[in-house]
């Protein structure tokens, strides 16, 4: 009996795993060998003869179509990971759109609702504070998202550390996973902070419309105009020294 027969028959011939595709791999050896001269002819005696290298061959093939088969069920679960967490990264920005929307109507309102009454009204005041309100909602609207997102990032660091140790050939080969994904993140979370720049300096517009309608700025030119009308009263009294010595 030749050795290793059973082994072989147990593994290739009666397994029921990837049965056909190691039928596949058999047919193919065979065929390879008769190409290659290492058997003259498709006949038991031929093949008997050189059993060890058909063992090997066919063992050989079939881990590499095992391994390529491993790989591409891992980059198929990775990369459906990956399109989920890139659709929750749209979504973090894609859900406050509406609301983001009102940002520049808000001050659009603002400006062309308050009153120029070079004094402080009810109707500025309320327009002012309801501005206020606005503005701090949506403050807590783009925090909330950033928080998501940081939650996402490591969400998928966590997810990337059990790729890392349970897939360790597989890991430069996925590595795009962790890259596309984080550079989403950072590009949505630039966008969110630009968005909160925005309507932090739209807030200070609104702050100086207010201060001019309510009639701070004329005030203040006033008051220095007689400060100033003042001091230049004072200097012609100081006596003649003094104003030489300043």
């Amino acid at each position: 009996m030749l050795k290793g027969l059973g082994a072989f028959v147990t593994e290739f011939i009666e397994a029921d795993i990837h049965k056909d595709q190691k039928a596949t791999i058999i047919k193919k050896v065979l065929l390879d060998m008769l190409s290659n001269n290492s058997i003259d002819r498709l006949t038991l005696p031929c093949i008997i003869r050189r059993f060890d290298e058909f063992v090997d061959r066919i063992k050989a093939n079939y881990e590499i179509y095992v391994s390529e088969f491993s790989f591409e069920k891992i980059r198929a679960q990775v990369e459906e990971e990956k399109f989920d967490k890139v659709i929750k990264v749209n979504k973090v920005l894609s859900d406050i759109q509406n609301q983001l929307l009102a940002v520049p109507v808000a001050l659009f309102l603002a400006a062309t609702q308050m009153t120029t009454a070079g004094e402080i009204t009810v109707k500025n005041v309320f327009i002012l504070v309801g501005y206020f309100i606005f503005f701090f909602l949506t403050r807590m609207l783009v925090n909330n998202q950033l928080t998501t997102l940081d939650a996402i990032k490591k969400e998928v660091a966590f997810q990337w550390d059990l790729i890392k140790q349970k897939h360790i050939d597989a890991k430069s080969r996925l590595s795009d996973y962790q890259h596309e994904v984080n550079g989403r993140i950072v590009s949505q979370g630039d966008t969110l902070k630009l968005i909160g720049m925005v309507n932090f300096t739209l807030l200070v517009t609104v702050l100086i419309i207010f201060t001019y309608y309510s009639g701070f700025f004329i005030t203040a030119l006033e008051k220095l105009a007689v400060f100033w009308g003042d001091l230049v009263m004072v200097a012609k009294f100081l006596p003649c020294g003094l104003q030489s010595s300043s």
